[in-house]
């Protein structure tokens, strides 16, 4: 049984089917411990291109091999390559069996990077209180703001990690990402703006009418 995608061999328009064959032949004359140190310094897609044409306990070790080298990063990218993880950022093991110390590495980075991304706004905001003050108005839309931030920054982010997860996207391809979603940022930015300036008018118009009245 050998670890083939289809999809991904016939579309490989890097090398050819005999070339892949050759390097496969060639990359199983050598001892174990010479193949994983040449999946250390081999390009990728050539190493994924060869490990894909071989049997599917043979890569699995070694995979393993790579994780007790230090090589986890790498591990699981060839893990993710080769379709035996659904992504990058999943451990080996499944979501019960892998230790709570592992999880919390994989997400303590981004949580306290968003907490002090969330004291910096709290000081931007505190600078201009006596203009809050003022104008309640503003400190109306405040939350407004945040939550539509937030909840458009959610759509790309899952967007852009599903592409990445079924393959559609390497992470070569992230300056053609970031024009995109600039882009699709500034028509959401454009159309948000607009119904905030829409919701503005007919609030002020109220307050006119009431003060008529």
């Amino acid at each position: 049984m050998t670890v083939m995608n289809n999809t991904l061999v016939e579309n490989n328009t890097y090398f050819s089917q005999e070339e892949i064959g050759a390097a496969r032949n060639a990359f199983l004359q050598y001892e174990r411990d010479k193949q994983v140190h040449l999946l250390t310094v081999m390009p990728i897609e050539e190493a994924a291109a060869v490990l894909h044409h071989c049997s599917l306990s043979h890569v699995q070790h070694l995979i393993n091999e790579l994780e007790l080298l230090g090589e986890d990063k790498l591990a699981r990218h060839y893990a993710h390559r080769l379709g035996l993880i659904h992504s990058e950022v999943e451990t080996g093991e499944s979501y019960l069996a892998t230790p709570v110390l592992e999880h919390v590495k994989q997400r303590i980075g981004w949580i306290i990077s968003l907490a002090l991304l969330g004291i910096v706004s709290g000081l931007i905001i505190a600078q201009y209180e006596d203009i809050l003050s003022q104008l309640v108005l503003l400190a109306v839309y405040m939350p407004v703001i945040a939550a539509a931030g937030g909840n458009t920054g959610t759509q790309a982010a899952t967007l852009v990690i599903r592409a990445l997860a079924t393959g559609e996207l390497k992470k070569r391809q992230w300056l053609s990402v970031l024009w995109k979603e600039s882009r699709v940022a500034l028509c959401l930015a454009t159309a948000i703006a607009a119904s905030w300036l829409a919701g503005s008018c007919c609030l002020a118009m109220r307050q006119v009418l009431v003060a008529l009245t």
